[in-house]
């Protein structure tokens, strides 16, 4: 926040950067998905409904494949537009009619009943399902605090793949029972419900209410969902501060020296939603032509939007992981300094523990970690609670040097550990060293 004589100006990402995640975000993030999710439903769909409408239709082999393609041009196009308009209309706006728009096309296309027909329905309804999809996904990244948004954004687009797999389980229910028509009913009807959900209940972008210099008393209404504790004088301005690029702004994507980063990461996700869309249209229609039963080609694809759930949350995982993390596995939780106490306790209950894993884990506790009468007759590692002081001490020292510690504090800790109060152990004290005994 700065200040001069008159007037407080705030800088609205800061704000939220600050504070905690508020029951209002959790709301907005939980209407994006809500979006995504509908967004997997009707791009799944035609998929679906492939195998049935190739024997009904009569269809050759492939026959198909410019209907699967005008869908994902369309969703191409609605990208490319849904940005750029969003910028100037507000992002509300954008994914409200989005929304509304590949709902109604989804209703239209049980009117198909030709090839043409269905290739121009699937078409409007990409354009809808485009402009929706980078919308929301920008909604929830500006309303999530930058500790938290990788994982936020993470959580909200599985609302895709599980819009997707669900879309499977409901096909499978629905198409024998009332034919390939109902999916798009129903791939209609909950996405109209949903966009009037969005009118009442969906934020405009803060970002973009503060740009405009003329929004203060809309953003003060948000702020003061997401911070109620706060309070704001009539004077103070919502500013965001944000570098203008001039001209065409993909240009910049491959200048100062980020050409080669932009260039493989457009072929990572060109490589990405190849397979994707390419599994997701066809895989049914070719388990079907197998002679398996189209309910079980169905569920068996809505197992390839599952595995991209799990893919998704442990991918996260991994990525915040850091590099140092890397080693043996039950030395790396033990080195964690947010699980000492939880971890201590798992390991000393634990008869056949390692006697590594027991002394690190012991070491790296509070209080002085070595001394049994701390510990409690209950907590005691079982292999350490017979021994001597200083034998401890001695097993201390010889694990400094044969274990790998990730962390330099928890090694130096192991050898201050191992020379402290009786100083360092002779070598020979006690017999072998216990590194070596079994």
């Amino acid at each position: 926040m700065e200040t001069d004589n008159r007037t407080a100006f705030v800088d609205v990402a800061e704000l939220i950067d600050q504070q905690p995640v508020s029951r209002f975000q959790i709301r907005v993030i939980a209407l994006c998905a809500g979006v995504v999710f509908m967004d997997g439903f009707d791009t799944q769909a035609i998929g679906y409904v492939a195998p049935t409408l190739g024997k009904l239709w009569n269809l050759k082999p492939g026959a198909l494949g410019p209907v699967f393609g005008a869908g994902l041009f369309g969703l191409m196009l609605g990208a490319l537009i849904g940005g750029p308009l969003a910028d100037r209309i507000g992002r509300k706006r954008v994914i409200i009619l989005s929304t509304l728009a590949f709902g109604l096309c989804s209703l239209l296309t049980v009117t198909a009943d030709s090839l043409n027909s269905l290739l121009l329905w699937r078409l409007a309804t990409g354009l809808g399902l485009g402009g929706a999809m980078p919308n929301a996904i920008a909604l929830t990244s500006e309303y999530s605090p930058q500790r938290s948004r990788a994982t936020l954004v993470m959580i909200m687009f599985c609302g895709f793949s599980l819009g997707s797999a669900l879309g499977g389980v409901f096909a499978a229910r629905l198409i024998p029972s009332f034919g390939w028509t109902a999916v798009f009913w129903l791939g209609g009807i909950l996405p109209i419900a949903l966009s009037l959900l969005l009118v009442l209940a969906l934020p405009e972008s803060i970002r973009l209410l503060a740009l405009r210099g003329s929004e203060d008393r809309r953003i003060r209404t948000i702020l003061a969902h997401i911070a109620p504790a706060l309070s704001f004088a009539a004077e103070t301005r919502f500013v965001a501060r944000e570098e203008r690029l001039s001209g065409f702004t993909v240009r910049h994507l491959f200048g100062g020296g980020r050409a080669l980063g932009t260039a493989l990461l457009w072929v990572m996700f060109f490589m990405n939603l190849l397979d994707l869309y390419f599994l997701a249209n066809w895989l049914p229609t070719v388990i079907s032509n197998a002679g398996i039963a189209v309910e079980i080609a169905v569920i068996i694809t809505t197992l390839l939007q599952i595995g991209g759930v799990a893919g998704a949350v442990s991918g996260r995982r991994l990525s915040r992981r850091r590099p140092a993390d890397c080693g043996d596995r039950h030395v790396r939780r033990l080195a964690c300094p947010a699980h000492p106490h939880r971890l201590r306790r798992r390991l000393l209950h634990r008869r056949r523990a390692d006697r590594r894993q027991c002394a690190v884990g012991i070491l790296l506790s509070d209080g002085d970690p070595l001394d049994g009468r701390r510990l409690g007759p209950w907590d005691r590692p079982h292999r350490l609670d017979h021994r001597s002081r200083r034998r401890r001490h001695h097993l201390v020292a010889a694990l400094a040097n044969d274990v790998a510690v990730p962390d330099r504090r928890a090694a130096g800790l192991l050898r201050r550990r191992g020379r402290s109060r009786h100083g360092p152990p002779a070598d020979g004290a006690g017999g072998r060293p216990w590194s070596d005994r079994r």
